[in-house]
């Protein structure tokens, strides 16, 4: 019977192997006869009478089940042979894929990396020229199809529905954003007898004001509030003002207020007109109020009494 035990590569033409004898403690010399050689590894067969009852250090060690008769044997070293091939490709091809794992991670020295810098997006921007128009009417839903029904004239005279608007207080209060192409052109509607019977007509009550507008800032950034707050005031000096307007955002900030419009007169820079998105109407109410309000206005050159209208975006488009 023969017992495979180990795998290694050959050390001479004429193998020997030296092993202990248990029962008489005498070294014996077995020659190793039953052997054959696949890609310079030597496969070696020991009787079972003859196997080493030491244990060996070599690098691949290999336990079969004894076999029986030659024939077994032959099968045995077919069976070797392809499972050693099969062992021998498979350690071939991790280190294949370990050598190019490693040269995926180890880039040319001499390749720099670069680094894209982000883009800064700006706010968006709304019209840079608008007109507002601010009158009281009798009821809203029967005044709204009366100014639909305008639009055409409007839009001759390069005006563009931006914003309408009710007020917070006072339903009936109207404000109405146009986008202004010409403002020469605006104002000759404004002064138009065709206008003013229009208006009569969609009940429109008391006095209307109109402001053409040359904007500043106008942030169009999405947001949920829908309540605004728009302030009109004179100054002496419009650099001067905004200087402190600017230091006091953080105020406005604390107070519920987002800053969405800063705008002046055209041909006016110390008529000014300001937009602010509300968070709470309550606390920017208190902070119109406020003595740090009207001192800081004071110090930035406010002139006169400041009008405050709370309104409600009623439609943009």
């Amino acid at each position: 019977m023969f017992q495979l035990i180990l795998i290694k590569p050959p050390l001479r033409n004429d193998i020997y192997f030296f092993h202990n004898n248990i029962n008489n403690k005498q070294a014996s010399e077995t020659r190793l006869k039953n052997s054959f050689c696949f890609s310079g590894l030597l496969v070696y067969f020991f009787t079972a009478d003859s196997a080493p009852s030491a244990s060996l250090s070599f690098p691949v060690n290999f336990y079969f089940t004894q076999t029986k008769n030659v024939k077994q044997m032959k099968q045995v070293k077919f069976l070797a042979t392809i499972s050693l091939a099969a062992s021998m490709l498979f350690l071939s091809s991790c280190n294949s894929g370990d050598d190019k794992k490693a040269d995926e991670k180890s880039p040319d020295s001499t390749t720099l990396k670069t680094e894209t810098p982000l883009a800064v997006t700006a706010a968006p921007s709304g019209p840079s020229s608008i007109m507002t128009i601010t009158h009281k009417v009798a009821n809203y839903e029967k005044w709204k199809p009366f100014y639909d029904g305008h639009d055409s004239v409007r839009q001759a005279n390069g005006l563009h529905n931006y914003v309408i608007a009710r007020g917070i207080d006072d339903p009936n209060m109207v404000l109405i954003a146009l986008r202004m192409d010409d403002v020469d052109k605006a104002k000759s509607m404004a002064a138009s007898p065709e206008l003013k019977d229009r208006m009569k007509q969609g009940g429109v009550t008391g006095p209307t004001s109109f402001d053409y507008l040359e904007s500043v800032m106008n942030d169009t950034t999405s947001i949920l509030e829908t309540v605004r707050l728009m302030v009109k005031h004179k100054v002496k000096d419009f650099d001067a003002w905004k200087k402190v307007f600017d230091e006091h955002k953080q105020a406005r900030v604390d107070a519920g207020l987002t800053d969405r419009v800063v705008a002046h007169t055209i041909g006016d820079d110390h008529s000014v007109s300001l937009v602010f998105a509300v968070a709470d109407v309550a606390k920017a109410k208190a902070f119109i109020n406020s003595k740090d309000l009207k001192d800081k206005m004071k110090e930035a050159g406010v002139e006169g009494a400041p009008n405050f209208f709370f309104y409600k975006i009623a439609q943009k488009y």
